[in-house]
């Protein structure tokens, strides 16, 4: 005989009316010895049958509030642009600017900024920062006294 979780593939082939005689006798043995298997056959046959019984058309108004969504959508082209322009026109400005940057460079003067230039450029501005601040509050720099 077959393995137990093979009877549950015959099942179905049995269904389907698909086994050779030998292996169909086998599964209407095990069928007339397993009310689990009967109750299976049962639940398939009921499948089956509601499958069969199914409405030939679909659900009415499902195709038509769907084809008149695909025709709004195809007929709304400036929404389309609109997405676009949202997401493109950013991106090739960002794309322009670091055109232009990299061109900038290429004018014929060799310019080198070091760290150490950075550095002196950042002190000046925290420090002149730190004056207006002391300005607003009123306090005198040690320098003034």
């Amino acid at each position: 005989m077959n393995a137990p979780n093979n009877i549950h593939h015959q099942l179905l082939l049995y269904l389907d009316d698909l086994l050779a005689e030998p292996e169909k006798h086998q599964v209407e043995a095990q069928l007339a010895e397993d009310a689990a298997l009967r109750q299976e056959l049962a639940y398939l046959q009921h499948i089956q049958t509601a499958i069969q019984n199914r409405p030939a058309e679909p659900t009415p108004g499902l195709w038509s509030d769907i084809e008149a969504q695909i025709q709004e959508e195809s007929q709304n082209l400036w929404t389309s642009l609109e997405w676009a322009g949202k997401r493109l026109v950013p991106l090739f400005a960002a794309a322009a600017v670091i055109m232009l940057a990299t061109l900038g460079n290429f004018n014929g003067e060799e310019t080198e900024v070091t760290l150490d230039d950075y550095f002196q450029n950042q002190e000046g501005l925290i420090l002149s920062e730190l004056d207006t601040f002391d300005n607003t509050l009123g306090i005198e720099s040690p320098e003034a006294q």
